[in-house]
């Protein structure tokens, strides 16, 4: 058994925008435009979403009274393509296959950057290959694929490949799933989950052939982030005193801790998990931020990787790229929110946490469900270590299943906050 990952839905190059993730991580699924002839008469005015009435509220105006290409279709399980690449790779497809899904979602808060998120699955049950098929025979498998934009084509599409999917394991999800990064490069979190670390940004598919990564595909497909919490996972749960921009920092959709906590710093690992939550006023028992870490980077590396560059103050005042060495100490960028006597302080870790997998709230911090505050609640300074896995699993499963990863608010003190003044409250 394989799976194929294969972007559908509208994007930038056919149809000129992206379809809407929203903050709970529920979203609609928008079709390309239609540009053949065809018997559909559905228009983007009059296709409803699963939360809005009409998708013409999310396509640019010119494509409101336009056709769209339904295709994968999610009542019956249908998806076709007669292009060569993608005809190839849908023809190797057997029954008991996955076809995945993904799409590029853009949240409408204004404050993030569009993804690529998973969004759907198909487990296949027939797959129909036209060329294979003789012509006898097109007309009664058009009637078991009814739905799909191919069949509704006035032409047989050459070299067309439909793939039907079994309705008892397939699925339009809920809430899309994280895929890529801000780059449009596979998550370093899902790299061994999917077996692939490239770019994900053109629709040719991608696979997952060998039986390890089918099994962890599928957990991701099932249940989603909780799966990236493991046994020896630890969360690392502080009191966020200072939230400026500054730390934790999350411009250009990378959220790092470079400055402050140097005893996370120091102690976290690849796949642990960190979070912050502010202190009692003005915000008891909501939460902050929490990230997971894919990359731990010494000054050096964090200063001279051109990832992070747009983080140095030069570039954007609210960096935290701030730290390099030269004849064998720190240097410090001049900046705005730390001066040289915290120098010492920050630098007692000689690393910076880096993930692309997080949940940022700044001012817009939820109330987090009581049952967790005393496990996982930090309060005071310091840092609490929690070796539960259950407990940060279950934790890690509410934030994912209520909230879209990435940036949902402001830094709740404010851009233009100076956290410089006295001694690290960090």
């Amino acid at each position: 058994m394989k799976a194929l990952l294969l972007r559908v839905g509208i994007d930038k190059g056919s149809g000129g925008c992206l379809a809407p993730i929203f903050e709970d991580g529920s979203f609609e699924y928008i079709p390309i435009p239609e540009r053949c002839a065809t018997s559909e008469n559905v228009t983007y005015a009059h296709l409803s979403g699963r939360n809005y009435i009409s998708l013409a509220d999310f396509v640019p105006t010119k494509l409101h009274n336009s056709i769209p290409h339904i295709d994968p279709e999610f009542q019956t399980f249908t998806y076709g393509d007669p292009t060569p690449n993608k005809r190839r790779q849908l023809a190797r497809l057997v029954p008991g296959d996955l076809l995945v899904f993904y799409a590029g979602l853009e949240p409408k808060n204004g404050i993030d950057m569009p993804r690529l998120f998973i969004i759907g699955y198909f487990t296949a049950k027939h797959v129909y290959d036209f060329d294979e098929i003789p012509k006898s025979k097109h007309g009664s498998i058009f009637r078991k694929v009814r739905n799909n934009a191919h069949a509704k084509r006035t032409y047989v599409d050459e070299g067309l490949v439909i793939v039907q999917g079994n309705s008892q394991n397939s699925k339009l999800l809920s809430n899309a799933l994280p895929l890529g990064d801000v780059e449009n490069y596979v998550l370093h979190d899902l790299m061994p989950i999917i077996g692939y670390e490239g770019s994900v940004l053109r629709a040719i598919g991608h696979w997952v052939d060998d039986e390890e990564h089918l099994q962890k595909i599928k957990k991701w497909l099932d249940r989603g982030v909780p799966v990236l919490v493991e046994e020896d996972t630890h969360l690392f749960s502080y009191v966020l005193a200072s939230d400026t921009g500054f730390a934790p920092n999350v411009i250009d959709g990378y959220c790092t801790l470079a400055c402050c906590k140097p005893r996370i710093r120091s102690a976290a690992r690849d796949g642990d998990w960190v979070m912050g939550t502010p202190p009692k006023s003005p915000g008891k028992n909501k939460l902050g931020y929490i990230m997971r870490i894919n990359d731990c980077l010494s000054f050096d590396e964090y200063f001279n990787d051109t990832r992070f560059k747009n983080k140095k103050p030069s570039v954007n005042p609210n960096g935290d790229n701030i730290y390099y060495k030269k004849d064998g100490g720190f240097v410090q960028v001049k900046n705005k929110h730390h001066k040289e006597k915290q120098l010492n302080h920050d630098t007692q870790a000689d690393r910076v946490l880096i993930s692309s997998l997080f949940w940022y709230f700044g001012d817009k911090a939820p109330k987090i469900p009581c049952k967790f505050i005393p496990s996982l609640i930090k309060t005071g300074p310091g840092h609490k270590r929690i070796k539960d896995t259950e407990a940060a699993r279950e934790f890690v499963s509410w934030v994912s299943s209520n909230y879209r990863p990435g940036i949902h608010g402001n830094p709740r003190d404010g851009y233009d906050s100076n956290s410089s003044r006295g001694e690290p409250s960090c």
